[in-house]
């Protein structure tokens, strides 16, 4: 695994969209502008994982993330994602969500970055992004 690949641990957080999320923002880019995300989720090969069901992972480098539509909140899935790979004696990199579930009509931009800063700013505050 080249250096540029690497994930988790020591390793700078990374930003992961969807293709639809870069179809839209894409063309406003500059070829200057520093807003450009590391990855397109559909390009990756993500595992997702029901947290609360019995799964088997047998690669420590598969990227793993909670399934959409999980019926738990996104801080605590993916505790207990962590929670169970560790179990499992695993530590695969983990992909972080904001939500779990889509609102019938997109939140208001404001709403959606705090939601996404107090999910995701409390799974990286407690370690989760970089457990050994």
């Amino acid at each position: 695994m080249g250096e540029s690949s690497k994930c988790g641990g020591e390793q700078t957080v990374r930003v992961v969209v969807t293709r639809a999320a870069w179809d839209k923002v894409a063309p406003s880019i500059r070829p200057k502008d520093d807003v450009r995300p590391e990855a397109v989720y559909e390009d990756l090969n993500v595992h997702e994982i029901d947290p609360a069901a019995d799964f088997t992972i047998n690669c420590d480098t598969q990227l793993v993330t909670v399934k959409d539509g999980v019926e738990l909140p996104a801080i605590a899935a993916f505790r207990l994602l962590a929670a169970r790979l560790k179990a499992l004696g695993r530590n695969n990199p983990i992909l972080l969500k904001d939500c779990l579930g889509f609102e019938a009509a997109p939140l208001e931009p404001n709403i959606a970055l705090l939601r996404a800063s107090v999910v995701i700013g409390s799974l990286l505050a407690t370690g989760l992004a970089t457990r050994s």
